[in-house]
């Protein structure tokens, strides 16, 4: 046995390298062990230092290292639709409270939900003019509002404040009076207000919302036809309802 070898170990994320250079040759392999890599280096050394060709194999006493493939990124969460039916009760724009219907439809991703929410309200009649049946009658055609939510979780419940803007559609007649006519009155509002929600099952919740109304103030009145009805600057709204998440 004659001539010179060195080995160095370093330590890398797959394992452990070994290089030994052994008179005019180097080899390098990889080991699962630093101890491993020490018994390699040493029979390298045995081996490239005797006389005569090395066996072809001594890589083979150095246990092989498993190629593990580096986990895939994890994708962004879905958007998650939720599609609903709502009953509730509006109060504020006008002197009587109005009850409401509507459906809504809202998109959720982690904590964020945008929504959009559409009401048709059931009509009012507010007595008085010239004659003993005077009236003036209200009818709600359709509210849309538009909005976002930041939502908490706490087991089934999901709940947090939220932010919307949106407009109503009016339509005013006044009736049993010598000059009648109606009018179309549009009512623009926005506030703050709570979602929440309580899943039932996988695809079945309950719905609750409470906003706060800031809207305009707009004066609704007749020839020949009293009282003037006048909508509040502030109101508010309970909405409660079933729907399903797609």
């Amino acid at each position: 046995m004659s001539g010179k070898a060195s080995a160095t170990v370093t330590e890398r994320a797959s394992g452990w390298l070994l290089q030994v250079r052994a008179n005019d040759s180097v080899r390098e392999l990889t080991s699962r062990t630093c101890e491993d890599a020490a018994d390699a280096a040493v029979l390298i050394i045995q081996l490239a230092l005797k006389p005569g060709p090395a066996p072809a194999d001594v890589a083979s006493v150095v246990e092989p290292v498993m190629a593990v493939a580096a986990p895939a990124p994890l994708a962004p969460p879905a958007w998650r639709l939720h599609l609903g039916l709502l009953g509730g009760v509006l109060g504020g724009w006008l002197p009587k409270v109005v009850g409401r219907l509507g459906v809504t439809a809202a998109l959720e991703r982690t904590s964020l939900v945008v929504l959009l929410t559409v009401h048709t309200g059931l009509p009012q009649r507010y007595e008085g003019g010239p004659t003993p049946t005077a009236a003036v009658n209200v009818h709600h055609l359709v509210d849309a509002q538009a909005g976002a939510c930041w939502v908490f979780t706490l087991s089934r419940l999901r709940a947090g404040p939220c932010l919307d803007a949106g407009a109503g559609l009016l339509l005013v007649q006044g009736v049993n009076v010598d000059t009648p006519r109606s009018s179309v009155v549009v009512v623009p509002h926005g506030g703050p207000g709570v979602r929440a929600t309580v899943a039932l099952t996988d695809w079945l919740e309950v719905l609750a919302m409470v906003w706060g109304r800031a809207s305009a103030r707009p004066s609704i009145s007749f020839e020949g036809s009293q009282p003037v009805v006048e909508a509040s600057w502030a109101g508010g709204e309970l909405t409660l309802g079933l729907g399903g998440v797609f």
